[in-house]
Protein backbone atom coordinates (compact mmCIF):
# COMPACT_ATOMS: atom_id res chain seq x y z
CA UNK A 1 0.00 0.00 0.00
CA UNK A 2 2.76 2.44 0.56
CA UNK A 3 4.52 1.41 -2.46
CA UNK A 4 1.31 2.47 -4.58
CA UNK A 5 0.96 5.63 -2.31
CA UNK A 6 3.93 7.10 -2.98
CA UNK A 7 4.11 6.26 -6.70
CA UNK A 8 0.39 8.01 -6.99
CA UNK A 9 2.46 11.25 -5.05
CA UNK A 10 5.10 10.61 -7.45
CA UNK A 11 3.13 10.61 -10.88
CA UNK A 12 0.43 13.08 -10.11
CA UNK A 13 3.29 15.32 -8.51
CA UNK A 14 5.08 15.22 -11.92
CA UNK A 15 1.81 16.19 -13.83
CA UNK A 16 1.07 19.13 -11.62
CA UNK A 17 4.55 20.61 -12.30
CA UNK A 18 4.40 20.40 -16.23
CA UNK A 19 2.71 23.30 -17.94
CA UNK A 20 -0.04 22.09 -19.64
CA UNK A 21 0.36 22.17 -23.38
CA UNK A 22 -2.05 24.74 -25.34
CA UNK A 23 -5.30 22.37 -26.66
CA UNK A 24 -4.38 21.03 -30.06
CA UNK A 25 -7.22 22.43 -32.19
CA UNK A 26 -5.33 25.68 -31.74
CA UNK A 27 -3.46 26.15 -35.36
CA UNK A 28 0.12 26.52 -34.78
CA UNK A 29 0.14 29.97 -36.94
CA UNK A 30 -2.22 31.04 -34.71
CA UNK A 31 0.74 30.72 -31.53
CA UNK A 32 3.60 31.97 -32.97
CA UNK A 33 4.27 35.20 -35.07
CA UNK A 34 7.65 37.30 -35.21
CA UNK A 35 8.54 40.47 -33.53
CA UNK A 36 9.66 43.23 -35.45
CA UNK A 37 10.61 46.43 -34.44
CA UNK A 38 8.50 46.36 -31.16
CA UNK A 39 5.27 45.16 -32.99
CA UNK A 40 4.27 41.62 -32.91
CA UNK A 41 2.76 40.15 -36.24
CA UNK A 42 0.65 36.60 -35.58
CA UNK A 43 -2.09 34.97 -38.02
CA UNK A 44 -4.57 35.56 -35.01
CA UNK A 45 -6.79 38.38 -34.85
CA UNK A 46 -8.38 37.31 -31.10
CA UNK A 47 -5.70 38.90 -29.37
CA UNK A 48 -6.99 41.11 -26.21
CA UNK A 49 -4.86 43.55 -24.03
CA UNK A 50 -2.93 41.95 -21.75
CA UNK A 51 -2.71 38.61 -23.18
CA UNK A 52 0.28 37.44 -22.01
CA UNK A 53 3.61 36.11 -24.12
CA UNK A 54 6.48 34.58 -24.28
CA UNK A 55 9.45 36.09 -27.12
CA UNK A 56 12.25 34.36 -27.78
CA UNK A 57 14.57 37.63 -28.81
CA UNK A 58 17.14 36.79 -31.40
CA UNK A 59 19.09 40.21 -30.84
CA UNK A 60 22.90 39.35 -30.45
CA UNK A 61 22.18 37.23 -27.25
CA UNK A 62 19.09 35.15 -27.68
CA UNK A 63 17.19 35.78 -24.60
CA UNK A 64 13.42 34.67 -23.65
CA UNK A 65 11.41 37.42 -22.11
CA UNK A 66 7.76 37.75 -20.75
CA UNK A 67 5.61 40.52 -22.56
CA UNK A 68 1.89 41.09 -22.49
CA UNK A 69 0.03 42.35 -25.49
CA UNK A 70 -1.20 46.35 -24.95
CA UNK A 71 -3.54 46.62 -27.50
CA UNK A 72 -3.84 46.99 -31.52
CA UNK A 73 -0.54 48.10 -33.69
CA UNK A 74 -0.43 51.46 -34.28
CA UNK A 75 1.53 53.89 -35.45
CA UNK A 76 0.62 55.91 -32.41
CA UNK A 77 2.10 53.16 -30.00
CA UNK A 78 5.22 52.89 -32.31
CA UNK A 79 4.58 49.85 -34.22
CA UNK A 80 4.14 50.42 -37.24
CA UNK A 81 1.71 48.49 -39.49
CA UNK A 82 2.99 46.66 -42.35
CA UNK A 83 0.54 46.20 -45.72
CA UNK A 84 -1.53 42.65 -44.71
CA UNK A 85 -0.76 42.36 -48.78
CA UNK A 86 2.97 42.35 -47.93
CA UNK A 87 3.09 39.84 -45.48
CA UNK A 88 3.01 35.87 -45.87
CA UNK A 89 -0.46 35.32 -47.18
CA UNK A 90 -1.96 38.54 -45.99
CA UNK A 91 -3.64 37.63 -42.67
CA UNK A 92 -1.65 39.06 -40.19
CA UNK A 93 -2.71 40.96 -37.08
CA UNK A 94 -0.31 43.61 -35.57
CA UNK A 95 -0.04 44.19 -32.07
CA UNK A 96 1.92 46.29 -29.64
CA UNK A 97 3.92 44.81 -27.14
CA UNK A 98 4.77 45.79 -22.72
CA UNK A 99 8.37 45.89 -23.11
CA UNK A 100 10.69 47.38 -26.80
CA UNK A 101 11.93 44.01 -28.70
CA UNK A 102 13.67 44.89 -31.78
CA UNK A 103 13.55 41.27 -33.27
CA UNK A 104 11.89 37.87 -32.11
CA UNK A 105 9.52 34.94 -32.23
CA UNK A 106 7.01 35.07 -29.47
CA UNK A 107 4.47 32.54 -28.50
CA UNK A 108 0.85 32.56 -27.20
CA UNK A 109 -0.05 29.94 -24.44
CA UNK A 110 2.40 27.87 -22.26
CA UNK A 111 5.40 26.37 -22.76
CA UNK A 112 7.70 24.85 -20.89
CA UNK A 113 10.58 26.54 -19.55
CA UNK A 114 14.02 24.14 -19.23
CA UNK A 115 17.54 25.07 -18.04
CA UNK A 116 18.63 26.09 -21.09
CA UNK A 117 15.93 27.75 -22.89
CA UNK A 118 12.16 26.46 -23.77
CA UNK A 119 10.31 23.77 -25.27
CA UNK A 120 7.31 24.65 -27.71
CA UNK A 121 6.24 20.44 -28.55
CA UNK A 122 6.37 18.86 -25.34
CA UNK A 123 9.62 16.93 -26.38
CA UNK A 124 11.45 17.76 -23.74
CA UNK A 125 14.22 19.10 -25.56
CA UNK A 126 14.93 22.99 -25.86
CA UNK A 127 13.99 24.01 -29.33
CA UNK A 128 16.33 26.06 -31.50
CA UNK A 129 14.84 29.94 -32.94
CA UNK A 130 16.67 31.06 -36.33
CA UNK A 131 16.04 34.25 -38.02
CA UNK A 132 17.79 35.01 -41.08
CA UNK A 133 17.65 37.78 -43.86
CA UNK A 134 16.23 36.20 -47.26
CA UNK A 135 16.18 38.22 -50.74
CA UNK A 136 13.81 41.00 -49.60
CA UNK A 137 12.86 40.06 -45.97
CA UNK A 138 13.58 38.47 -42.53
CA UNK A 139 12.87 34.74 -42.12
CA UNK A 140 12.10 33.07 -38.84
CA UNK A 141 11.87 29.66 -37.56
CA UNK A 142 11.40 27.38 -34.40
CA UNK A 143 13.31 23.90 -34.48
CA UNK A 144 12.64 21.18 -32.45
CA UNK A 145 15.52 19.23 -33.89
CA UNK A 146 18.27 21.44 -34.25
CA UNK A 147 18.61 24.14 -36.23
CA UNK A 148 17.63 24.07 -39.86
CA UNK A 149 17.13 20.33 -39.09
CA UNK A 150 14.13 18.90 -40.87
CA UNK A 151 11.34 20.75 -41.33
CA UNK A 152 10.67 23.63 -39.49
CA UNK A 153 7.86 23.64 -36.68
CA UNK A 154 6.76 27.04 -37.23
CA UNK A 155 7.84 29.52 -40.06
CA UNK A 156 7.01 32.63 -40.59
CA UNK A 157 8.55 35.58 -42.89
CA UNK A 158 8.88 39.45 -42.44
CA UNK A 159 8.20 41.63 -45.73
CA UNK A 160 10.51 44.06 -45.85
CA UNK A 161 10.15 45.52 -49.30
CA UNK A 162 14.07 45.77 -50.55
CA UNK A 163 17.04 43.67 -51.28
CA UNK A 164 18.66 42.46 -48.69
CA UNK A 165 21.89 39.58 -49.10
CA UNK A 166 20.31 36.46 -47.85
CA UNK A 167 22.83 34.79 -45.18
CA UNK A 168 20.26 31.80 -44.54
CA UNK A 169 21.54 28.39 -44.74
CA UNK A 170 20.61 26.29 -47.51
Amino acid sequence: MRILTALLVAVFGSACARTPAPPPDVPVNARFGWVGSGCFAIANSMLTDGTPLTVVALGDRSSVVDVRVIGRGTPERNCPVRAAAATAGGDLSFYALSRPIEVGIGIVGPVDRLADGIDVNGDKRTDQFTRCAASEGISYGVWTNGSYVGKAFWSGYEYLGYDLESDCPR
